[in-house]
């Protein structure tokens, strides 16, 4: 991964390395191209393109075709997606070479043809110091192409799968709705190729994308997969029924359904819309249990919508052995490790019902034994949060304590992860979950209080407040019914679980946890919102169950140094039950 590997021996063992690694990359690449619906491909010559001119001959043979000047490929690759119908590729080396496909492009965004444009390129190292055929190729074609990615080089931190992933995606976004040329980049290190390199499909089934909708989803060959699973699971995630909060209000009870008819728990997130009765509310606490975790791996997960915040469920998923089939109404691919080999672009409701009419129960225990542990750990988390007023016991106070019919709002950071591991009743909620940042949370709220028709609440820490401070002006200007719940606990809470917060105090608190001693009351009180402090979950309970109109804030002050203790004092209790429910 150094400068000095480049034109490394044939025979070199680190050079070898590169060579196996390109063409693992490379054919998960062209595997996925060609499980989508890629049939041609047109190559021009070149040296840096090799691990990708050989994938793609490995699985196509005499339907890659070569044609010798670029600017005559990328329109033999217009005329021939055209007239079959089929996306086409487009390959060339790096440099300049790819800048002549430039005129064919243009034509096939305006006709709407689908083309996978693909360029080699040299890797990161060879940039900027005057090496050959280094030009800037990333986002080389603009607004001319519907989409853009930078694969980097194999080995650069991201798996083999990844590279096919971005293949599926290529061809899904090429062929959608408003088809047209997609632009890949692929860096390579030399050796470029060695003797005894294989190309050909890989071992893993490549991710495959189906496209559907509310009068016909795609559902037969889900069923088949789901027909041959004993362990199945299904997972909601954020916007697991679509973008805004009522996409779809039946899918609560539709997903529901489907788990019933399958004899498979359904792990809600607070965000998905489906945390109900009969869900699955506490698997953050239950997967920190090594042992729950291992011996209740499942041989298929169904996901709906993005990833939930739980970082000991998106590692459980990830596990390699673990079939995927995502459902995300849009299209969009969210799979950060890359496990998915299903994505299924349909409503989600419909699907369910769909599955759901001929869902064979996969009978013996497997889904009792989940609802048993529910059972032990939800009784141990009620224990942990109705004892002491801290982080976790406000999320849980705030699920419960609202009325079916408020919207709350919940900031990114440690509030959706709270509400997520300890709160087993919620109403609507929503959050910012798509970059998950922290910023527009008061805002965000304050524009959804406008259109719902019920109280809405904000829940967020002091930094998310003090960050959007501004909003408050906001909200007082449009009249807004907002009740904004302030978790103060003097600085980022979240980052106390970040390994230096034990090691270097000083560089701790200046960088990451950064206490503001704000008074965060005073400040509402300024902008013209009433403001309760409270320091129990009663006076919280009492301050949220008072009938509020127009814009108030609730002042919640915790103790920051204990937060820690708490959420692991809690998968211990929750370990501990387990233990003890046998």
């Amino acid at each position: 991964m150094t400068p000095r590997l480049e034109g490394a021996r044939d025979g070199d063992a680190i050079g070898l390395v590169h060579a196996q690694r390109n063409a693992t990359w490379a054919s998960h690449l062209a595997a996925a191209l060609v499980a989508n619906g890629l049939r041609h491909a047109v190559i021009s010559p070149g040296s840096r393109n090799t691990p990708l001119v050989l994938a793609l001959d490995a699985v196509l043979g005499d339907r890659a075709l070569v044609v010798l000047d670029e600017r005559s490929a990328g329109f033999v690759a217009l005329g021939l997606a055209r007239a079959s119908g089929h996306p086409v590729a487009l390959l060339c080396t790096s440099g300049s070479a790819a800048a002549h496909y430039f005129p064919a492009i243009i034509e096939a965004h305006y006709s709407r043809v689908p083309l996978v444009v693909m360029t080699a390129d040299r890797p990161p190292e060879l940039h900027h110091n005057g090496a050959g055929q280094s030009i800037e190729q990333e986002n080389l074609y603009g607004d001319y192409v519907r989409w853009s990615a930078s694969l980097g080089a194999p080995g650069d931190g991201a798996a083999p799968r990844t590279w096919g992933h971005m293949g599926a995606q290529a061809i899904g976004i090429a062929t959608g709705p408003s088809p047209g040329p997609v632009h890949l980049n692929a860096a390579f290190r030399e050796p470029l190729w060695a003797p005894g390199v294989g190309y050909g499909p890989p071992s893993q089934e490549a991710l495959r994308i189906q496209r559907g909708d509310a009068a016909a989803p795609p559902s037969e060959r889900v069923r088949e997969r789901l027909a041959k699973a004993k362990r199945g699971v299904v997972v909601c995630g954020p916007r697991a029924a679509g973008s805004s909060l009522a996409a779809d209000p039946g899918f609560a009870s539709a997903v529901t359904k489907l788990g019933e008819r399958l004899g498979w728990p359904v792990l809600a997130d607070a965000v998905s819309g489906a945390r109900r009765d009969g869900t699955i509310t506490t698997y953050d606490a239950l997967l920190r249990s090594s042992a729950f975790a291992d011996a209740m791996r499942p041989d298929l997960v169904l996901r709906f919508g993005q990833l939930p915040a739980s970082k000991p469920l998106a590692g459980w998923l990830n596990n390699a052995s673990t079939s995927t089939i995502l459902v995300e109404p849009s299209g969009a691919l969210h799979d950060p490790a890359s496990v998915a080999d299903m994505l299924i672009a349909c409503d989600a409701t419909a699907l369910c019902l769909e599955l759901a009419k001929t869902a064979e129960h996969t009978g013996g225990g497997w889904l009792a034994q989940w609802k048993r542990a529910e059972r032990a750990a939800r009784r141990a988390l009620d224990e942990t949060v109705s004892d002491g007023f801290w982080e976790g016991a406000i999320a849980a106070a705030v699920g419960r304590s609202l009325p079916a019919n408020a919207l709350l709002h919940v900031a990114s950071s440690m509030p959706v992860r709270d509400l997520e591991a300890f709160a087993a009743r919620v109403p609507f909620v929503t959050a910012n979950r798509g970059a998950n940042g922290i910023d527009g949370t008061i805002a965000t709220a304050c524009g959804a209080s406008l259109a719902w028709d019920g109280p809405t609440v904000a829940l967020l820490g002091d930094l998310a407040f003090l960050h959007d401070v501004g909003s408050l002006a906001t909200a007082r200007a449009l009249s807004a019914n907002l009740t904004i719940v302030v978790v103060d606990n003097n600085g980022g809470g979240i980052f106390d679980f970040l390994p230096i917060a034990d090691h270097d105090q000083r560089a701790f608190n200046r960088y990451f946890s950064t206490p503001q001693d704000v008074d965060v009351g005073a400040v509402a009180v300024a902008f013209g919102f009433t403001a309760t402090k409270v320091g129990s979950l009663p006076e919280l309970e009492q301050a949220l169950a008072a009938p509020g109109q127009g814009c108030r804030v609730i002042h919640a002050v915790v103790d920051r140094s204990r937060n820690v203790m708490r959420h692991r004092a809690s998968a211990t209790a929750v370990a501990h039950a387990l233990e003890s429910s046998k």
